[in-house]
């Protein structure tokens, strides 16, 4: 909901049933900078059964994709599941803050993709299997991270862009995206951050992605 107008999010994956064997390559994350493939609780159901059997509980020491970890946990746990194209629920979205704190925001990244990393150790059936995932969930982070730095005044936001963009693997994981499957104005963006086009990304996010947002399919 963005003021009082109802936007349907488009579907991450097609309506049907999935072998969770098969979904192993894109659940952590599918490369296109959305993160996790099953991010959200509100809409699911699950089995108590599976639940209770495997112990699974959400992670209470975190405090961001604590949903999408406990849906990556299920389906490691799961033989199948049913995905529905239909909307089940409406996340309303409040007037984001001017002033936002990114020092935290980077620290409940880091902890969530932690607990992801230990997750996977323990799940993954070879050394490497989620390695690639692992990489496009640190760019993804890096792409949210300065979505929320945009929002301050230039000065500061230039301070916070230099720290989150100081980062090798900017350039040495952005080949493992799926630029194919995704969305126009994430390559565009990327692009930006890739090249470390400061101020342009600045413009497009501060002043002109506010604008565009609610007709853009994420």
């Amino acid at each position: 909901l963005y003021n009082k107008k109802t936007l349907e999010r488009k579907c991450r994956l097609k309506e049907g049933n999935y072998q969770c064997i098969e979904m192993r390559s894109r659940l952590l994350d599918d490369g296109t900078l959305s993160g996790l493939t099953l991010g959200s609780a509100c809409g699911a159901l699950y089995k108590a059964d599976i639940i209770r059997g495997k112990f699974l509980q959400f992670c209470e020491n975190i405090k961001i994709n604590e949903d999408g970890i406990f849906n990556f946990q299920y389906c490691m746990a799961s033989q199948s599941i049913r995905y529905i194209q239909k909307p089940v629920y409406n996340y309303r979205q409040w007037k984001s803050s001017k002033n936002p704190n990114i020092e935290q925001l980077i620290r409940l990244f880091s902890d969530a993709t932690q607990i992801l990393r230990e997750i996977c150790r323990v799940e993954a059936l070879t050394m490497s299997e989620f390695d690639g995932q692992l990489k496009c969930r640190e760019l993804f982070c890096i792409f949210q991270e300065s979505m929320v730095a945009s929002r301050l005044q230039w000065k500061k936001a230039k301070t916070a862009l230099v720290q989150i963009w100081d980062n090798p693997n900017i350039l040495l994981y952005s080949k493992e995206l799926d630029y194919s499957a995704m969305g126009k104005y994430k390559r565009v963006i990327w692009s930006l951050i890739k090249n470390k086009r400061y101020c342009l990304y600045y413009v497009m996010m501060h002043y002109v992605y506010p604008f565009l947002k609610k007709c853009i399919k994420r």
